[in-house]
């Protein structure tokens, strides 16, 4: 029995009824040392190539076979096949040279010919003359096929094309008519070119911005997405001569963000070259200078709102260092109260700068901040088109939730899938489900960000699926957080988990918007209306 190349070749894939009849029949028919490569397409400079039949034999050579199964007549110099022209001596004999030349790179050091035969195998004889360049060994008939390697042998010196091929160079031959490619797989490229792209879309939109930092009071407004905490960043570093500099925000994860990206040990050389970066709250404990902390930490929003920053305000003379520049990210989160600090943390004989970036759809908790007034100096911008999703996220999120303008530049998003969830437990395993199939798909643990609409689903995620804080992302876990504390970041791909009581449009907005590239969101079927699921 000859052998099939490729061995996972199906026959059924061959439409033709007599191409897979003959090849059927040959390979059940041929002995073991043959090697039959059936339906083979091939390009030959600018035509396309179709051979019936490629056979090799050790030591007969290559030999291909053209299949006719019609009603053949060869009349007036041409052939003819149920009525219609054919030339099928013509196309075996180009597709001879095509494939010798095809082989012969791989084996410029052989010097070999193709053979060619034309089997009919529903006629079973002729009268009349063929062709003058056809020898009569070059044509099987029906009666031909009762010995198949017989009559291929005959085929084989007609043609003129015996050959003997060593082992090595019948694989040489195989891997020229299928080469094999490894292609380097790297499920990461197509969210590396997403963010490279979104990183220069956001770069053309904030260059303008930028230069505003000449004034001493500004304040940007945008919504999710439209590159402010790239505008704070850059602030942050926009610099000729040395600054002190103070970049924050309430979130502590945004937070954590900005003190990984300016660690203090960068800038010991200059204590006039330096930036505080981190979340408010906790660099307010680290100020140098401030003394001891006295009062009692209950651990409620009264310490921290209030408690802890008037403390500092009574002690702003102990603290040993003034800033030229404020950068407040998330700026609505702010309290006056903690406004009052910042100003009085600002060197009036430095720059005497203070920077507000914010966006009053994210308002999640109101602390009272109001939008300072051009009337009392305050220069005022807006951002005013989305820059980090792709393209379906932010149109999802400006349709239904009031987000940016999508820039007419975004890629196209890797998917949205709405799934509609019953029940809190089903909304647990579905984010188990959708988190496993993810990371399946190359989505790296540190780009996958599962936000909970409850700090209970929270708990109960991160418990039951080892998911771990936005600060863990970095270690490679997975992040799971609320709304509130997902503020400002962001990831390839995001799964958002709605409890059976739903969320705000407010804490909706925050969560979509989290996502650069893909979005999966389980909620219960009400709240997928909401976002125009069917």
């Amino acid at each position: 029995m000859a052998q099939l190349f490729p061995s996972s070749f199906d026959l059924k894939s061959i439409a033709n009824d007599s191409e897979r009849f003959i090849v059927n029949l040959l390979t059940r028919k041929l002995g073991a040392e043959w090697i039959i490569c059936p339906s083979y397409r091939f390009k030959d400079g600018s035509r396309d190539r179709e051979i019936d039949v490629i056979l090799i034999h050790p030591l007969l050579g290559v030999l291909i076979v053209e299949v006719k199964g019609g009603r053949i007549t060869y009349r007036d110099g041409r052939w003819v096949n149920n009525y219609e022209r054919e030339d099928p001596d013509q196309q075996a004999l180009e597709n001879s040279y095509g494939l010798r030349e095809l082989l012969s790179k791989a084996m410029p050091e052989k010097s070999f010919k193709v053979g060619w035969t034309i089997c009919l195998p529903k006629s079973s004889g002729f009268s009349g003359e063929l062709p003058r360049d056809m020898h009569r060994n070059q044509l099987i008939l029906t009666g031909g096929l009762e010995d198949p390697e017989w009559s291929l042998e005959w085929a084989v010196e007609a043609s003129m094309s015996q050959y003997s091929f060593s082992p090595q160079q019948i694989q040489m031959i195989l891997e020229a008519l299928y080469p094999t490619t490894e292609f380097t797989y790297d499920p990461e490229a197509s969210l590396r070119q997403n963010r490279e792209l979104l990183l220069a879309i956001c770069d053309a939109q904030i260059d303008a911005l930028s230069s505003l930092d000449v004034h001493h009071r500004v304040v940007i407004v945008g919504g999710a997405g439209t590159g402010k905490t790239y505008l704070a960043n850059r602030w942050a570093t926009i610099f000729d001569e040395p600054r002190r500099v103070l970049l924050t925000c309430y979130n502590e994860p945004l937070g954590e963000q900005f003190s990984r990206g300016y660690p203090l040990e960068d800038f010991d050389e200059d204590p006039n070259s330096i930036v505080y970066a981190g979340a408010f709250l906790q660099l307010l404990t680290r100020l140098p200078g401030l003394p001891d902390i006295t009062i009692e930490n209950t651990g409620d929003n009264a310490y921290w709102d209030v408690a802890l920053p008037t403390f500092v305000l009574d002690h702003i003379d102990e603290i040993d260092i003034r800033f030229d520049r404020i950068i407040v990210d998330e700026a609505q989160d702010f309290s006056p109260l903690w406004i009052e600090l910042l100003e009085q943390l600002l060197d009036p004989e430095g720059d005497n700068q203070l920077f507000f970036l914010y966006d009053p759809v994210q308002r999640l908790a109101d602390r009272g901040f109001v939008e300072p007034s051009i009337h009392d100096g305050w220069v005022r911008a807006e951002l005013r088109t989305n820059v980090r999703n792709s393209l379906d996220i932010a149109r999802l999120a400006r349709k239904f939730l009031g987000g940016a303008t999508p820039s007419d530049f975004l890629p196209a998003s890797n998917g949205i899938t709405f799934d509609a969830s019953p029940s809190d437990t089903s909304t647990s395993r579905r984010v188990g489900e959708f988190a496993a199939q993810l990371l399946s798909y190359g989505v790296p643990k540190s780009q996958l960000l599962v936000i909970a609409g409850s700090s209970a689903l929270r708990d109960h995620l991160r418990d039951t699926f080892g998911f771990g804080t936005a600060e863990e992302r970095v270690n490679g876990i997975v992040a799971c957080e609320t709304p509130q504390r997902a503020k400002g970041l962001e990831a390839d791909a995001v799964i958002v988990a709605v409890p059976t009581r739903g969320i705000t449009d407010a804490q909706l907005y925050v969560a979509i918007t989290r996502a650069v590239a893909q979005l999966v969101v389980i909620a219960p079927e009400e709240q997928l209306v909401r976002l125009g699921a069917k």
